[in-house]
This record gives C-alpha cells, sequence and structure tokens, in this order.
C-alpha cells in the first residue's frame, strides 16, 4: 500500500465545519517541506556540507489543486469557500478537505484566488491547500 499524506499528519479539527468536496480534475499535486537548512563549505567538499533539521520531524504538505472545467454551482462553491468568513475566509480559516484517497484533511488555503470564466463553463486554474492535520477515522 503506498504511504499517503494522512501517514504523516495529527488528528486535528478544522477552524469551520464545511467540507471542500469537488473532485480535482486532471493532475493534483502533492508536495511536501521539511524545514531544514543545508551549508556547503566554499570547497564544495561533501564532506564540509552540514544539514540542519529545524522541522522537528514536522512536514509541511500542500496540494495543488486544478479544476479546468466546472459549472456555475461548483465554480461558486469554490469562490463560497475562499471568500466567505464562515468558509475558508481567504487564507485565515481551516476547512476540511475530501481527498480523492479516501480520506478527509483539515487544510486552508496558501494561494490568492483565481477563476477563469466562459460563457457557461469556468475553471480555477490553481489551488493550493495547506495540510493542517487529517480527520480521524
Amino acid at each position: 500500500m503506498a504511504q499517503e499524506i494522512f501517514d504523516y499528519v495529527d488528528n486535528t479539527t478544522s477552524d469551520v465545519n464545511q467540507t471542500l468536496s469537488i473532485d480535482p480534475q486532471a493532475v493534483l499535486t502533492e508536495t511536501g517541506d521539511k524545514k531544514d537548512v543545508i551549508h556547503r563549505g566554499d570547497d564544495n567538499d561533501p564532506a564540509s556540507t552540514t544539514r540542519l533539521d529545524f522541522s522537528g520531524g514536522h512536514i509541511r504538505f500542500n496540494i495543488l489543486i486544478r479544476w479546468d472545467l466546472l459549472n456555475e454551482a461548483d465554480a461558486g462553491t469554490v469562490m463560497k469557500f475562499w471568500c466567505d468568513s464562515s468558509y475558508g475566509n481567504g487564507r485565515i480559516s481551516s476547512f476540511k478537505f475530501s481527498h480523492p484517497d479516501g480520506h478527509t484533511y483539515v487544510v486552508c488555503f496558501d494561494c490568492l484566488f483565481q477563476r477563469l470564466m466562459r460563457p457557461t463553463l469556468y475553471s480555477v486554474p490553481v489551488c493550493t491547500l495547506e495540510v493542517i492535520g487529517r480527520i480521524a477515522e
């Protein structure tokens, strides 16, 4: 079984009890980062490299989503989650995200809101969610 973000984050609760459950389209990208610093010596010798870990074992995960074609209702839902203070409130409040891996994560937006509009069709070309934790199963 492949490892998932779920395996590396703790249980938590969201600021608001709302779940974003629009399935991503095309590719969903997951990135992980640790707070570490690599100091390389002037001689570029690997033996004179120092690696420092400031993360304390914590991994920061982001989920990058593309919604290339959305109907008006789903486009409105994404906008409501970003704009409305009862939902994500921009990048302020955490909420639940139903991930295609079958788990529900607590996330917050880590991006500006961008939506493209065509007659009767919408798209959100880039939406980045920062993973705060997971909902216990």
